[in-house]
């Protein structure tokens, strides 16, 4: 398996450049897709996304990084390809 790299979409961006200590940003949703799509800042959903799982725990490893997991409890058995980070007020924050 090959690196995984993220990129923020405009409207993450901005929720980041808009938050404050009292107005964190909050990643809720890990959304997964096998449709195969060109990663652009522009997006504003996920291209075939066909699940999405609550985010169990997330932790500030340090300022800039940040460790999330989320665990699928379904029976259901799926590839994804790509994935997509949703935070809580429904914006797609990073691809």
């Amino acid at each position: 398996m090959g690196a995984l790299y993220l990129s923020l979409t405009n409207a993450g961006l901005a929720a980041v450049q808009g938050a404050s200590g009292s107005d964190p940003v909050v990643i809720t949703e890990l959304g997964l897709t096998a449709t195969p799509f060109t990663v652009a800042p522009t997006l504003t959903a996920l291209p075939g996304e066909f699940k999405r799982i609550g985010a169990i725990a997330g932790t500030e490893a340090a300022p800039n990084i940040t460790h999330m997991t989320a665990y699928d409890t379904s029976a259901d058995v799926w590839n994804a390809t790509g994935l997509g980070l949703w935070l809580e007020d429904g914006t797609l924050f990073a691809v």
